[in-house]
C-alpha cells in the first residue's frame, strides 16, 4: 500500500472514532414541555411506493400508518403522516427519549431506517432584575425553564454569564444610572429584561436622614415622658407640703392631720386633734 494510501486509511480510521456515540445535529430533535412538536424526517423525500411507516419509542411502536388504512383518531397522542412526520401532542418530559422510524415499500423491502433523539426543555419566564443599593449589588432571576444560561449587561456591555436560574453582580456607582439587561435562553425559548437601576445620592441622603429624625425623636419624646412620669410621682407630695395651699388630698377631706402617739400612749386609745390654728 502506498503513503497516500495509509495517510487516507488513518484520517478515515480517526473521523469514524471521532464521531462514534455522537448524535448528528439534524437528528437532534428539541421539544417545548407542553406543546406539540413536529418530527419531520430531513432530507428524505418520500414517494408513492412507500406503503407502510412506523415510529418506534425504546424499542416499543408507538405509531404507524400504512397505505391501505384510513388514519387513526387524531386525538391521538401520537400522528404519523403519509409523509413520515411524527406528531406528538402535549410533550411531557418522559417523552423524552430515542425515536427510531421504519419505512418500507409495497413489496415489503425497507427503504428508510433512521434515529431520532428527541430533548424537551420548559419555556423559559421573563426575568426579573432587582438591585440593592446599599449592599451595591445587581440581581435578575427567572422562576421558570430548565437548562438555562443567564446573560446580564451594564450599559450595553456584558459583565457575566452563568448558567443558572439567578445572577448577581456588584453595582460599582450606585449613584450613576445604569441601564441593566439581562436575558434567559435555552434551546426552545429567549427572555430579555431592560430596566434602569434607580439609586440616586438624593434618595439615599433622604433614607439617612429619615432615620436620623426617627432616632432623634423616639429619644426626645422618650425623655419627655420619663420626666413626666417623674413629675406625676413627686406631685401629690409638694402640694401636701407647698405653704399657703389649704386644699387637702381626697382621703383627708373633713379632717385635720393626723397626730400620732407619742411613748408610753396606747395608740388605740389616742384620738385625732386639730392643730392649732395660725390665725
Amino acid at each position: 500500500m502506498s503513503l497516500a494510501c495509509n495517510i487516507v486509511a488513518s484520517c478515515l480510521l480517526l473521523f469514524i472514532l471521532s464521531t462514534q456515540g455522537a448524535a448528528p445535529e439534524n437528528d437532534l430533535f428539541w421539544g417545548t414541555l407542553g406543546q406539540d412538536i413536529n418530527m419531520d424526517i430531513p432530507g428524505f423525500e418520500t414517494n408513492d411506493s412507500i406503503e407502510d411507516i412506523t415510529w418506534e419509542k425504546d424499542k416499543k411502536r408507538v405509531a404507524r400508518f400504512q397505505t391501505r388504512n384510513k388514519p387513526k383518531n387524531q386525538d391521538d397522542k401520537y400522528i404519523v403522516s403519509v409523509n413520515g412526520t411524527l406528531k406528538i401532542k402535549q410533550l411531557r418530559m418522559e417523552d423524552e427519549g430515542a425515536y427510531k422510524v421504519l419505512m418500507y415499500n409495497k413489496n415489503g423491502k425497507n427503504e428508510l431506517e433512521r434515529t431520532f433523539q428527541l430533548k424537551i426543555q420548559e419555556k423559559i419566564s421573563k426575568p426579573k432584575i432587582t438591585w440593592n443599593c446599599t449592599a451595591k449589588m445587581l440581581f435578575c432571576e427567572v422562576v421558570n425553564g430548565t437548562d438555562i444560561e443567564l446573560k446580564l449587561y451594564l450599559n450595553e456591555s456584558k459583565v457575566r454569564t452563568a448558567p443558572s436560574k439567578n445572577i448577581s453582580h456588584p453595582l460599582k456607582n450606585r449613584w450613576k444610572k445604569t441601564s441593566v439587561k439581562c436575558t434567559a435562553k435555552n434551546k426552545v425559548s429567549e427572555e430579555s429584561t431592560v430596566e434602569t437601576s434607580s439609586c440616586s445620592a438624593s434618595g439615599h441622603l433622604f433614607h439617612y436622614w429619615h432615620l436620623w429624625r426617627r432616632h432623634h425623636l423616639r429619644h426626645l419624646y422618650g425623655s419627655t415622658h420619663l420626666l413626666h412620669q417623674q413629675k406625676e410621682k413627686t406631685e401629690p407630695e409638694e402640694e401636701w407640703g407647698r405653704a399657703g395651699d389649704k386644699s387637702v388630698p381626697s382621703d383627708h377631706e373633713g379632717k385635720g392631720p393626723e397626730v400620732l402617739p407619742g411613748p408610753g400612749i396606747d395608740s388605740s386609745k389616742s384620738s385625732r386633734v386639730r392643730a392649732p390654728s395660725t390665725a
